[in-house]
């Protein structure tokens, strides 16, 4: 879907001086000490192109409570989810955003390991719009990441948050105390 190829140049400061201009053409190795850090530095440009969408009215994104502030993405570690409302002018928005983004970087989003919530008032002939611009398949009910379920159907919070007191517990069990 995206073809991103980064057209910025860089340089480095090397004893306080600026090195000659050069184009990056390659990343890190995979599990370089140095990944997570370059990637919180360069994913923070999209979260800040985001904000700024927010602010000035372009995104809507979601709200968690009646009086909680909207949210636009989510990040942890090297994973992103992206907030929105599901109609045209916003998804268009945040693709927008999301190929700028990719051409300035040179990051490409993963569609393999990507995918997308509905809310279930969302009409079909708007899904399909949505997916034409992010073709990637449905976030499965019981889909888990990081140990955790990422979707609760739930409406008892204590059913829904049981999972979280009983890893703690069974972590706590295993803990030996100090004499």
């Amino acid at each position: 879907m995206y073809q991103c190829i980064s057209t910025s140049s860089f340089s480095i400061l090397l004893n306080g001086e600026p090195t000659a201009d050069f184009k990056a053409t390659r990343g890190i190795r995979q599990g370089c000490p140095l990944s997570p850090y370059l990637f919180v530095v360069t994913i923070k440009e999209l979260s800040l192109s985001l904000q700024n969408q927010l602010y000035n009215d372009q995104l809507a994104g979601i709200k968690l409570g009646p009086n909680s502030p909207s949210i636009h993405s989510m990040l942890f570690a090297d994973d992103l989810i992206i907030c929105g409302q599901a109609n045209l002018l916003e998804v268009q928005s945040i693709h927008r955003t999301l190929y700028d983004f990719c051409h300035q970087s040179g990051l490409i989003p993963n569609l393999q390991k990507s995918s997308i919530l509905f809310s279930r008032n969302v009409p079909d002939n708007i899904k399909n719009d949505i997916k034409g611009l992010f073709p990637v398949p449905d976030l499965q009910p019981n889909t888990i990441h990081l140990g955790h379920p990422l979707i609760f159907n739930h409406k008892d919070r204590n059913r829904a948050y049981a999972f979280i007191k009983n890893k703690f517990y069974a972590k706590f069990n295993t803990v030996k105390g100090i004499n």
